[in-house]
């Protein structure tokens, strides 16, 4: 049986890239067959040298996602643990070998897991996207933020902002260019962070920003 030792830069650093839960150190050992030893900012792995290697490897993208400002919370440590276990580490590699930044002004703004990044993927490569999902898991922020970088960039020449009908009231058309009106606050805080009132007063002068109710979106101008 070989031996190997990782050694990291501080042991902060290690435990945050498996989400501090020992837990997840054994499904490390179950799935890649070895045996690891956690001792403040060093990781010792027992097992063959096949099986090392591949631990090796899940560490090392680990650490690489977070650099990219990826949070290993336990749903994306256990999809990379499941990509190297079944041989599949390439499509991680790919992943993170091609990170996506989109910047917005002086603001840079990254996916921060894996469900983020297939859905800013998808948006960008896509004329339509459906996002389903929990809330407060960063769909609307994320179409929100590739829609301003589109407009941008020239690819569009508007966003349309759409409601279902009843949800849409005369309080909502008047409130929404202020960010207070509740059913359109998701939508508008990556534009409010983004630019100065005067700006954005702009942008709702030029048409560049549209909010309409679900029936009269097909025919929008």
């Amino acid at each position: 049986m070989a031996e190997k030792k990782i050694e990291f830069e501080s042991e902060r650093q290690f435990h945050k890239l498996y989400g501090e839960k020992p837990e997840n150190l054994g499904e490390v050992e179950r799935l890649l067959s070895v045996r690891l030893v956690a001792r403040g900012d060093s990781l010792t792995m027992e097992g063959s040298p096949a099986d090392l290697e591949r631990c090796g490897e899940l560490f090392s993208l680990l650490l690489k996602g977070r650099e990219q400002g990826f949070v290993s919370g336990k749903s994306d440590f256990r999809r990379f643990l499941e990509k190297v276990s079944q041989g599949k580490s390439g499509e991680l590699h790919d992943l993170l070998d091609n990170p996506l930044i989109l910047k917005i002004r002086r603001k840079s703004v990254v996916p921060r897991n894996l469900g983020q990044r297939r859905f800013l993927d998808l948006i960008l490569r896509n004329d339509m996207v459906f996002g389903i999902g929990p809330a407060g898991t960063g769909k609307t922020f994320l179409a929100m933020i590739a829609a301003l970088h589109a407009l941008l960039e020239g690819e569009v020449q508007r966003i349309v902002l759409a409601r279902p009908a009843g949800k849409l009231s005369a309080f909502c058309l008047v409130t929404w260019r202020k960010s207070s009106c509740p059913t359109c606050v998701p939508f508008m805080t990556p534009w409010t962070r983004s630019w100065a009132r005067s700006r954005q007063e702009n942008w709702w002068r030029l048409g560049w920003l549209r909010l309409l109710p679900w029936p009269t979106c097909a025919g929008a101008p």
